[in-house]
């Protein structure tokens, strides 16, 4: 029998509430080589052929911010497609700690259907969208509930301070009606078109089931793609990172990507109980570097 990286008990929490936050999976090290890697990544991206792809820039830039951020001068709050951009995005597809228990959570065997990093500049008052559900990205694979977002938080993250919050148990309802207006209106400063979010904000926020995942740098979150969160707004003083992938059980077929705009690649995650840095695929990424 392959070993599992959780405990029962563990994975029964994930399936009854939608979440699990593995404490510390990240080193250090890996954590500062990341962040490193990423803000090299803003200092170049405007120039580097590997943030565009098909005529299109993979960096969404925050709109209407006051300040300069030397750190990110682009004021860059939304990056897609890593493996294609940095070789160290590409290997934290298949890190090992983590695409273990992305095994137990929704294998066996796994593929990655997306992969970003979103940034929250200091005063920015929602990087992304209000409540929503990721699967309202796939569509046709929701009924299935096979697919986990995975959270690698770069960063200490606090209530005020970019924090996803959640409310666990909602995985398990239907998907929500949701609205294609930001959530702050004309007055949002993030590029979104509000796609995914949900009606009815304000019956989310009040929700006493709600919750808010306060993490340090090295946590990662595994939430389930269905489960009802919002991305939290940035009050400290410095900027706060978080890399966002996607996997699906592997058997899951017709993956509907008519909505991104980004050209996302599906591509192994894990096989046969470890990490499928070994497929033609991963190599063929791997040796463009």
């Amino acid at each position: 029998m392959t070993p599992t990286a959780l405990q029962p008990e563990q994975v029964a929490q994930f399936r009854d509430e939608g979440f699990y936050v593995e404490r510390g999976a990240l080193s250090p090290g890996e954590v500062q080589a990341l962040l490193d890697e990423l803000l090299e990544v803003y200092q170049t991206c405007k120039t580097d052929p590997r943030c565009t792809k098909g005529g299109k820039w993979l960096a969404n830039p925050v709109q209407d911010i006051d300040g300069d951020f030397p750190d990110n001068p682009h004021k860059v709050w939304l990056l897609s497609v890593l493996e294609e951009i940095r070789r160290p995005f590409l290997e934290l597809v298949c890190h090992p700690r983590v695409s273990a228990i992305v095994d137990d959570l929704v294998g066996p065997d796994t593929n990655v259907v997306e992969t970003v990093v979103l940034t929250k500049l200091p005063g920015i008052k929602n990087s992304f969208r209000g409540w929503h559900q990721d699967t309202e990205y796939f569509s046709r694979w929701m009924e299935e509930r096979r697919l986990v977002t995975v959270l690698y938080y770069l960063n200490d993250m606090e209530a005020g301070s970019g924090a996803t919050a959640i409310i666990p148990g909602t995985h398990k309802e239907p998907l929500h009606d949701r609205t294609d207006i930001h959530p702050q209106g004309q007055d949002a400063n993030a590029a979104s078109s509000g796609f995914g979010q949900m009606q009815e904000q304000e019956r989310w926020e009040d929700d006493p089931r709600r919750i808010i995942l306060e993490v340090q740098a090295g946590d990662v979150g595994f939430i389930d793609s269905n489960i009802i969160h919002r991305a939290g707004g940035n009050d400290s003083d410095t900027s706060r990172h978080n890399i966002i992938y996607t996997y699906a059980n592997a058997e899951m077929r017709g993956v509907d990507m008519t909505r991104i705009s980004s050209g996302f690649n599906v591509f192994p995650a894990t096989r046969d109980g470890r990490p499928a840095d070994d497929t033609e695929e991963y190599r063929a990424f791997r040796d463009s570097f």
